[in-house]
Formats: structure tokens, sequence, C-alpha cells
């Protein structure tokens, strides 16, 4: 797991050297650059040593013999059967996954992408024949890869803070991708909260022959989701057989790995396999004050039951505190979920021992354990989608009135706040209110004085094109697709990249294997989740093995006390944020403050609309913009 950036047309060795800096973080072992006179391209790479630690094992990385360079992130975890089927005549000179990924490439070409079991996203510039560039992103979106044209140059890198540096990079605000952000707490792929500047799209490639020539972007894996034909035994034993061969292929590592533990049945069943493995690893887990949050007693229970030790810390108001100070600054583009800071706290607890773990991200996707799939489920029942928009706004006003507030982890007041405010979105993308912030009516954004009151169209225009709806795709297999295009890409994935890469380690996640993935899309839904909750065939699979508490207790999620620590510790950063964005001119005050009154006064629960403000404050204070597109730029999907 490293992190790199780079650039085809303006720049020099010093250039890239500064772009590297940005991001040590993620490579805290090695700093390399290549810088090709000729062309004018230029490579730059932060290592974080984790397979040979050699600098053999360096990048920007060369084959041998032929006139390839790499640079690469993340991890092929079959580089070993591949190299043993593929590479059986090549010496190899080292024993990383780069090396094998650099000569499948120079062997296969595209095709081989196809053939890579990991998390990665890497560029790979070929100088035989004509020059050409090569950017490619893993199947799931797991590592993440920015690229755009600023005048006559390419820019690419791991994370937006490496291309900030570039004289070439222009910080210009897309309007649709704030948009989406104050609804969705995060920017979608394929935009960026800069104009110009795309994020690749999980499992494609696309190919440069120069700064202003490409291909468009190319698909190497598609989610399948046509039905196998198997017993509900059978489909138990292959799901057990998957799991075991994907968490021994990511316990690969030359240095310590430990798992991330919460008690809940994705961490808990990762614990289980790695403990067949091996007891020579750590559960790291933290917990809360509050009890309606906290977890902690469950994970230790699970870890002493499957035999490996725990490390275990309180994350308090205090060190809540000391982490926006810590954390926010590094976030270069919005992110507003609020559970990075515990996550960036579990990972910085763990680097103090390792330098690998594993998680449980990706069980609740693939099996439906969201209580949004059942909610959506019950709406599709009772037609509830039907019913107009101004009811749902009605039924909204009416919640303080009988629901009384509590700052309470998924309170019922909280929960159903959530569910009227998610049903004012066009069916059935109601999951975007039902998991964001704010409403395209809420009309908090205005431009150079206006107010911006086309939210709605812009924001389910770009969703409809993104996610469609088709026919030949039943509902309960579109909303897989849709939290696999969404909120898992952008959210989930992103979190744990950034709160693991800033700390410096690298995070695996067993479950998004894509031979788990491509099992789990083909098992009849009933099979994985119904009407009251998910991961049916993980129980079935996990409840003769984990203690009974895993399956029993209700999901709390890994949040933190947002709601009570907006009024303290967090009131006076959010108050500077609000007067941070009216000042940058796209923000609209009188309905911001309406909601810091209500949620400060206990009236409404306006948790999530104000984070999310927050955040953005915090974004426009360390990056910012000079000024907004005045079109809204979609980039181009891949085929």
């Amino acid at each position: 797991m490293c992190g790199f950036a780079g650039f085809w047309g303006t720049g020099n060795r010093q250039i890239l050297h500064h772009m590297a800096i940005q991001i040590q973080h993620r490579g805290p072992d090695h700093q390399g650059v290549f810088f090709d006179p000729q062309t004018h391209v230029g490579l730059a790479f932060r290592r974080l040593a984790i397979l040979d630690l050699r600098p053999e094992g360096n990048q920007p990385m060369k084959h041998p013999e032929l006139d390839i360079w790499i640079v690469f992130n993340g991890e092929i975890y079959n580089y070993v059967e591949l190299a043993k089927e593929y590479l059986k005549r090549e010496r190899l000179k080292t024993q990383t996954d780069t090396e094998v990924l650099l000569r499948m490439y120079a062997r296969y070409g595209t095709d081989a992408f196809a053939l890579f079991n990991g998390m990665f996203a890497f560029a790979i510039y070929d100088r035989r024949q004509s020059p050409k560039l090569i950017l490619a992103r893993d199947r799931m979106g797991k590592k993440p890869l920015y690229y755009g044209v600023f005048g006559n140059t390419l820019l690419f890198a791991s994370e937006i803070k490496a291309l900030t540096v570039h004289p070439a990079f222009r910080r210009v605000l897309n309007p649709l991708a704030l948009t989406l952000y104050l609804l969705m707490d995060c920017v979608p792929t394929p935009l960026s909260i800069y104009a110009n500047l795309a994020k690749l799209e999980q499992g494609s490639w696309i190919q440069f022959t120069s700064p202003l020539q490409n291909t468009a972007p190319r698909r190497f894996y598609e989610f399948s989701f046509s039905k196998l034909r198997v017993t509900k035994q059978e489909a138990l034993a292959q799901l057990d057989a998957l799991l075991q061969d994907s968490v021994r292929i990511r316990l690969r590592s030359d240095v310590p790995v430990g798992v991330f533990l919460s008690g809940g049945i994705d961490s808990s069943t990762i614990a289980w396999y790695v403990a067949q493995h091996t007891t020579q690893v750590s559960a790291f887990c933290i917990g809360f004050e509050d009890p309606s949050y906290d977890e902690s007693e469950y994970a230790i229970d699970v870890a002493r039951h499957v035999g490996i030790p725990y490390e275990m810390e309180v994350f308090s108001p205090p060190r809540a505190q000391s982490m926006i100070e810590e954390v926010l600054p590094l976030v270069d583009e919005p992110f507003a979920d609020s559970s990075l800071l515990p996550t960036y706290y579990l990972c910085k607890l763990a680097r103090k021992h390792i330098i690998v773990a594993l998680g449980g991200d990706g069980g609740d996707e693939l099996m439906g354990s969201y209580p949004t799939f059942q909610v959506l489920a019950w709406v599709r029942l009772f037609r509830l989608y039907w019913l107009p928009q101004w009811l749902w706004q009605f039924a909204q006003s009416l919640i303080p009135w009988f629901l009384p507030y509590s700052d309470a982890n998924m309170s019922l007041h909280f929960k159903a706040r959530k569910f009227v405010r998610g049903m004012q979105i066009p069916h059935p993308y109601h999951h975007a209110g039902w998991i964001g912030s704010w409403l395209p009516h809420e009309q908090i954004l205005q431009w150079n004085g206006a107010t911006n009151r086309n939210w709605l169209g812009q924001a389910i225009s770009f969703l409809r094109k993104r996610i469609p709806v088709n026919n030949r795709l039943p509902w309960q297999d579109w909303i897989h697709l849709y939290y696999y295009r969404t909120y898992l890409l952008d959210d989930i994935l992103v979190k744990v990249d950034r709160a693991s890469m800033y700390n410096s380690l690298e995070v695996r996640a067993p479950f998004l294997d894509f031979r788990i993935v491509n099992l789990l899309n083909r098992l009849p839904t009933p099979w994985k989740w119904n009407l009251w909750k998910g991961k049916l065939i993980l129980r079935q699979l996990m409840q003769p093995r984990l203690p009974q508490h895993v399956f029993t207790r209700k999901k709390k999620g890994f949040g933190i006390p947002i709601a009570a620590w907006l009024r303290h510790p967090f009131r006076e950063p959010l108050l500077q944020a609000v007067h941070r964005l009216k000042s940058a001119g796209i923000l609209r005050e009188q309905p911001v403050l309406h909601a810091i009154h209500r949620h400060m006064s206990r009236k409404e629960d306006h948790r999530n609309q104000l984070w999310n403000l927050l955040v953005l404050g915090e974004w426009v204070k360390h990056y910012g913009f000079t000024d907004i597109a005045q079109e809204n730029s979609l980039p181009t999907q891949p085929a």
C-alpha cells in the first residue's frame, strides 16, 4: 500500500518530488521519481513496504528487460499463483507483487488486469514503440485514482493534495460535485470537487497516447447478477471455502498483521477465519463513553472466543476534538462521514503494533444488512413512493411534536426523520436521502448571491445516469448495484483508505474479494436478506462458530455521538465553518442558522447536516477554490 502521482506535459524532477512529499503519509519508507526528458512523463512514488522489504522493491519500478515503468498502490493478493501459472519461464528479481503485475502486463497487455485479485490503482508508462500511459483501478474501487487535463498537461495521483503543488493545476470548484456532496456526504465517482479532475471508475482502465489524446475508459470487470443453480448447502460450502482462501492470501505479508474487531458479524467472521490460519495476530477495537454507541465489550468477548489478544481504547470527546485538528486538514476533498474520526483513531492505535490490518468492510452491501434495504422493501410493498413530496415534508414537520429529541445512536426521532427525508427523493433513489444530509428543496446553496434552486434536477439526473433503473435487473439486485457504485465506493472505501493511509497503515477487506462478490451477487435474494434482517447466509454459516450475541444484538454501526458533540466540543468549529462558507459566497446563511438553532435547543436532530457543513468549511479553509465552473461537467463513463 503506497501512493503515487505523475504528469505528462509540463514539469520536472523537482515538481515530482514536491508531489510525492504531499502524500508521504501513504508511504513513509521510500520516495522515488522517474522523469523522461524526451516526452516529459514523470512518475513519483511513496512506498509503504509490505512485501520484500529490500530496496529492489522500491518504485517507480522498471521491467528488467523492457522499456516499461510502473507506479502501483495496493496489493495483488494472488501474485504467487499468477507467477506460478503465467510466468513460469521468467526469473523474478524480487518477491513483490509489483514485479508480477509489471511482467503480467508486459506479456499479456491490458487483458492481464482481469486476472488480478486485489486492491490496486496503478500507472504504467510503456515506451515500447510509441509512448503510452495506462491508468487502472481495481474492481471495487478500493484504491483511489484521480486524473485530469489542465492546459496541455495530464495530471494523476492517489490524492488531490499531490496535484495541488503542480503549477498546471487549477482549483476551480465543480458545482455539480458540491451539490452532490451536500446531498450524499461525499463527492461521487467519477466526479471530483474540482472541475477538469475525475476519479477513474472502479474496474476500469484508460490509455493516453499523449496528454490530450486518450481512449474512453474501458471496463475489465462488470457486476453480474445472473443466478446460479446451486443448493443452499452448496452455496454455504462455497462461501466458506472462499472466505478461507480470501483471508489466507490477505495474510501474506513481511510485516506484522492484525485484525479490526467491532463485535459485529462481519469483523467477527474475519477474526474467526484469521484465527484458523494464525494466532500470531492482535485484534484492535475502540469504545465510547456513551453506551448506545459502545460495542467494545462484544469485541473483547469475540477476541477471547477465537483466541487472539486484543488492544482497546476509549474514543472520548477530548480525543475527538484533537482528531478534528489532526484529520480534517488532511481531507483534500469534502467527506462528511463522521465515522472517519473513530476509524482514524482505530488505525492510529493499530499502527503502534502492526502495519497491515484485516477488516470486515463490504459485508453490509453484499448481503443487504443496512436497514435501508429492508425499508425500501417495505416502501415497495405498500407503494409508499406514490405519496406526494409535500405530504412527506408535512410528516417531517410533525416529528418534533410526537417524537422527543434524543442524542442516542439510532434514536426513534433520528430514524423517523431519516425515513421521511429520504422519501422526499424520487423513487427508487431514496437511499441518497436516507444516508445523506441536505435535501434539494432546503436550498442552502448560492452562486454569486443567487440561490441554486435546481438541486433536485441536478442530483437526480446524475444518479439516473450513473445507476439507471433497468427493467431486466430485479429491484433487489439494483439496490446492491446502487450501493456498490455510491456508498461503498465513495464513502466506506474512501473512509478506510484515508483513515488508514493517514497513519501509514494498510487495511485489507476479505469480503471484497471479487470471487466472494461474484458468488453473493448470483445467489437468490432470500438467501441474503429479507424484510427483517440481512446477512442470512453468513449468519447460518457462522452461528455455530461465534458467540450468540454477535447475531442477536441490534446493529449499531461505527458511528460517534456527533449529535451531542456538535454542542460541545464541536460547536465553535461549526460556527466558524458556517461563517467561512458564507464568506466564500456559496452558502445561504438563514436556513443553516435555523438548523443550528433547532439542533442546539434539542428540538430537531440535524447532526448529519451540520457535520456536513463543518467538514466543508474545514475543506475551504485548508484547500478551497479560486473560481466556480460555469458548467457542470460529467466525465466520460467506461464502455
